[in-house]
């Protein structure tokens, strides 16, 4: 047999392994859950939180194929990119090509032509960071202003939902970040919103391999507990995970963008696998709906939180 034919089927036989693989997901927690329809009546947004994309490789392609379908099935307003956009590339400006191969032309320019509020892992540090923040000037979906920063969105029945982006890198390494902890504090006080969301790279809580985050915990726990932020979400452990409020607080863990590792199940855990996909979110007046959305693009659990 020819080496083409050879290196084909080898190829051919090594997607479907992968796909088998990505839609086999490793279970450690999936408790027993019904869809729920929407409010009828209500108003929501809807984004995608994900996290951990960066790879170029075919698992980031394939969740970008879920995207695309969750947007064409839904009114999509946004996504959040999780931290950890870059593993590969030099980043040395916004003219980098990498720019082109990771995102532009990885999410579809028509039917994902949203913003995507990035926010800076830890494998971003690896590279120049603020090249990521001046792509924002050229791009017209890319949205990284600063570091950390605040967007937010009102509903059409006045229903306000705040969104606060922090930069855990620094923090979860023991630097001095008192400086950004203030800044979020200030702005956590002064929010009035209905729902408030906090965006980040790295864990509080997680069942995956990094665990529980100490410095999180000590340093920025206390101040969402304190100013009684709804959601927290991040990435950096490669699977998806919801933990039950813990205080008030529910931790969704949305890094399965690119590639997946094992987890385990803790207290709390209501979901858990090591599963390649993302978090498709729904806020109303009264509610928020997480949907864990495996790579093929169908729903694999659903989470209400009730306000």
């Amino acid at each position: 047999m020819p080496k083409k034919i050879i290196f084909i089927l080898f190829f051919l036989v090594a997607i479907v392994n992968f796909l088998h693989c990505s839609d086999s997901p490793d279970y450690q927690c999936r408790r027993e859950f019904e869809i729920l329809p929407k409010i009828s009546g209500a108003e929501y947004l809807e984004f995608i939180a994900v996290g951990d994309t960066g790879t170029g490789a075919i698992g980031q392609y394939y969740v970008a194929l879920a995207m695309r379908k969750y947007a064409i099935e839904n009114p999509l307003r946004f996504v959040i990119l999780l931290g950890d956009n870059f593993y590969i590339g030099e980043l040395t400006s916004v003219n980098d090509p990498i720019f082109n191969e990771l995102f532009v032309e990885m999410y579809d320019k028509i039917v994902l032509n949203v913003p995507f509020y990035a926010i800076l892992g830890n494998h971003d540090y690896m590279r120049d960071i603020n090249v990521q923040i001046a792509y924002t000037d050229v791009s017209d979906r890319w949205y990284m202003p600063d570091r950390y920063y605040t967007f937010s969105y009102t509903l059409a029945d006045s229903t306000r939902i705040d969104f606060f982006v922090i930069d855990t890198t620094p923090i979860a390494s023991g630097l001095d970040e008192s400086a950004q902890i203030a800044w979020l504090q200030e702005k956590l006080s002064k929010s009035n919103a209905r729902w408030k969301i906090v965006a980040g790279h790295h864990p509080i809580y997680s069942n995956g391999h990094y665990g529980n985050n100490q410095i999180m915990l000590e340093n920025i726990e206390p101040l969402l507990q304190a100013y009684k932020v709804d959601l927290y979400f991040n990435g950096h452990d490669h699977d998806l995970e919801i933990i039950e409020p813990i205080n008030g607080l529910v931790h969704a863990i949305s890094g399965g963008g690119a590639k997946m590792r094992s987890v385990s199940c803790g207290e709390n855990t209501v979901y858990s696998a090591s599963i390649l996909g993302f978090m498709a979110v729904r806020i109303s007046r009264d509610s928020a709906d997480i949907q864990v959305v495996k790579a093929y693009g169908n729903i694999d659990f659903f989470y209400r939180i009730n306000k």
